[in-house]
């Protein structure tokens, strides 16, 4: 008899971890709502996939003799287990081969499941890695949040995803959808990332970011080879599908020198983009009109109903008196990933782009592209 026991609360909270990646709908492979149960040193290793990322997290566990490798499907485990919290430990009952048997201790109840072979498990392989660093989670969370607003559907295979740089202790993060670029570098000389980037889809960047969240004040290990990028922290293991091809390296896209600057303090300019948002946010193609001043800046904006709205702010600049017109939401998706008080807003004439960053740090960048 292969009997095999954890911890309740252990148990669910991995569970809680590996919902992330398990599909939520029917996958194209069913053995994507399974959990792949591994044994080593003594650790149980809990693992899910969607084929396109892959969540391990190693626990504890109790078992009578050497256990077997087995998969468990993971809506019927998960279900049963949160209506269960007061028991002390799930026991696992996995003699037969088309049959697991999941047993409550404390409640005297017991759920026969089908079991699927664990052969048929989909591994994503991460041997053998190129590339390694370790890093605060910190950090990569930082370049992770700061980034992961600009995305868009659609996209040339080239654009999709967060392109990751890594450097010894530093981490940079970039990404664009055509119209608008986001990049941020842990360290403000930019030309230390000398190693090849890597491009993880958008969704892996989210549950990487998710990840390093839990763990901010411990470090994590990031590498990657052709095929795959990993990530460990603590106990836990994350692997990501990588793009594969030829991309560009966003960091030449964002210009170098612009001859006109206003700085704005950054609330005053998310208050009344958020006033403003009243009137934009009933057109999805709405635009925003900066009309800089010497001393201030005026914001307009208009919908498909003919509504009008305007302000002004103060501002620190030049006398210019340039109008640009940029996408709303672009704008607010840039003010919101900001944290310094003052913007500094760059730019050169009506039909070029616009640069945002923060003025005390040059290592976050927003760039948007104007409205026809």
């Amino acid at each position: 008899m292969d009997i095999i026991t954890f911890k309740t609360y252990e148990f669910i909270h991995c569970l809680n971890e590996l919902a992330n990646v398990v599909p939520k709908r029917a996958s194209e492979y069913a053995v994507c709502k399974f959990i792949a149960v591994t044994f080593k040193d003594g650790k149980a290793i809990l693992t899910g996939t969607n084929t396109k990322v892959q969540t391990s997290i190693k626990m504890d566990v109790i078992h009578t003799e050497e256990p077997q490798n087995f998969l468990f499907h993971f809506d019927k485990v998960y279900a049963v287990a949160k209506r269960s919290k007061d028991c002390e430990t799930v026991i696992f009952n996995v003699s037969t081969q088309d049959k697991i048997e999941l047993q409550l201790e404390g409640i005297n109840a017991t759920y026969k499941l089908n079991a699927m072979p664990y052969s048929e498990f989909i591994w994503l392989q991460s041997e053998k890695l190129n590339e390694k660093s370790t890093l605060p989670c910190i950090k990569v969370h930082s370049a992770i949040a700061k980034t992961t607003h600009v995305k868009g559907k659609d996209l040339k295979h080239a654009l999709k995803g967060v392109h990751i740089y890594l450097q010894e202790s530093d981490i940079l993060a970039a990404s664009t959808d055509g119209h608008r670029l986001a990049l941020y570098a842990s360290h403000e000389d930019q030309n230390i990332f000398t190693k090849t980037p890597v491009v993880i889809p958008d969704d892996a960047a989210d549950m990487l970011m998710k990840t390093c969240a839990n763990y901010l004040d411990n470090e994590i290990t990031l590498g990657y080879n052709e095929l795959a990028f990993k990530a460990v922290v603590a106990n836990t293991q994350i692997v990501f599908r990588l793009h594969d091809g030829r991309f560009p390296d966003l960091r030449r896209i964002a210009p170098k020198e612009m001859p006109y600057h206003t700085i704005i303090k950054r609330q005053d300019l998310a208050a009344n983009l958020k006033t403003l948002g009243s009137i934009a946010s009933t057109d999805r193609s709405s635009k925003i009109v900066f009309e800089f001043g010497s001393e201030s800046v005026t914001l307009k904006t208009s919908n498909n109903l003919k509504e009008e709205g305007e302000t002004d702010i103060s501002a620190r600049g030049v006398n210019d008196f340039i109008s640009i017109g940029v996408a709303h939401n672009y704008v607010s998706d840039a003010i919101g990933s900001m944290s310094g008080d003052e913007v500094q807003l760059s730019y050169d004439e009506p039909s070029k782009s616009i640069k945002l960053t923060e003025l005390d740090s040059s290592s976050h960048i927003n760039v948007i592209m104007p409205m026809r």
